[in-house]
């Protein structure tokens, strides 16, 4: 099993544009409605679960930094994913 991961995490995953493209428009679209009902449920409860506020700035129900965050976060983490085990420790 520990082998197998190995090959996987060495061999190259090449994909094209539009497999890159769906992709990135799948993190969008699950980050902001993850951030949608995160809001929605953080302000029912800070209302004393009394009313629902309807958060989001778009006619769907999505919030864009939510999103925009995501993103960040899958190009930032770029290099630290080819080897997830590794933990640089500098003092």
């Amino acid at each position: 099993m520990i082998e197998k991961y190995k090959e996987y995490l060495n061999k190259d995953h090449n994909f094209d544009k539009s497999t890159i493209l769906g992709v990135f428009c799948l993190i969008i679209v699950i980050a902001g409605i993850f951030g949608f009902l995160y809001e929605v449920i953080f302000y029912y409860f800070n209302s004393g679960m009394k009313e629902i506020y309807w958060r989001g700035g778009n006619f769907l129900p999505w919030i864009n930094i939510y999103a925009i965050g995501a993103i960040l976060i899958f190009f930032l983490t770029y290099k630290k994913r080819k080897n997830p085990n590794v933990i640089n420790l500098r003092r």
